[in-house]
């Protein structure tokens, strides 16, 4: 009876010990006191700074310019009607604000200041003259040039260049000298062209009146 009872009490026991060893076990697959980190499966999108859109700088176009005019006096190669032919000239950009074509060849040109003379070569003292000259008005400059070269002549109208400006026309024969003085009224000058033919240089006519025929005023 004893030891039946001993056997009991060791069985009781044993069931103890085994209930508090199935308390304790950890459960590999039950929740644990921490929690988990939340995992996402889905894309990750990383926020990136906003950026305004900058507009391109604007690249300056430069405008069209024009070709600029060279300092004067300069001359370009220009041909100077004779007749049914071309003589081989240029045309000169004077800084008296005139024009005129000539060929060099056959022309030597002097400048003298207020004034360019273009002489034959060939013929000393027939040429055509460019000069500016003083007066209010075309009458006081025809009454100055009247007595300074002593012309008699009376002015009459004349057309003469490019653009068949209008003039005034005086004329001188004496010495061998035949000579046209012509006035014309620029912008802001009296401009004075002188046409002298001395004797031997009639043959040249007809150059010095092409050559007058070019001339234009700004």
């Amino acid at each position: 009876m004893k030891q039946t009872k001993r056997l009991l009490a060791l069985l009781l026991l044993l069931l103890l010990a085994l209930s508090g060893c199935k308390e304790q076990a950890v459960d590999p697959a039950g929740p644990t006191d921490s929690p988990e980190p939340s995992v996402s499966t889905g894309p990750v999108e990383s926020e990136e700074p906003s950026e305004e859109p900058t507009e391109a700088p604007s690249e300056s176009v430069p405008a069209e310019s024009e070709t600029p005019e060279p300092e004067r006096p300069y001359e370009v190669d220009e041909g100077l009607p004779m007749g049914e032919q071309e003589l081989p000239a240029v045309r000169r950009y004077s800084t008296l604000g005139y024009s005129m074509v000539y060929p060099r060849s056959e022309v030597t040109l002097t400048d003298w200041g207020e004034g360019e003379t273009y002489e034959l070569t060939d013929a000393a003292g027939t040429y055509l003259a460019v000069s500016r000259v003083g007066g209010a008005s075309i009458n006081e400059a025809v009454a100055g040039l009247q007595f300074e070269y002593a012309i008699e002549d009376e002015p009459t109208g004349f057309l003469f260049g490019a653009e068949g400006y209008a003039g005034v026309r005086m004329t001188v024969a004496a010495g061998g000298l035949n000579a046209e003085y012509i006035l014309f009224q620029g912008e802001d000058t009296i401009y004075l062209v002188e046409r002298a033919i001395f004797t031997g240089g009639e043959g040249y006519a007809d150059l010095l009146q092409a050559i007058l025929d070019s001339i234009t005023f700004e």
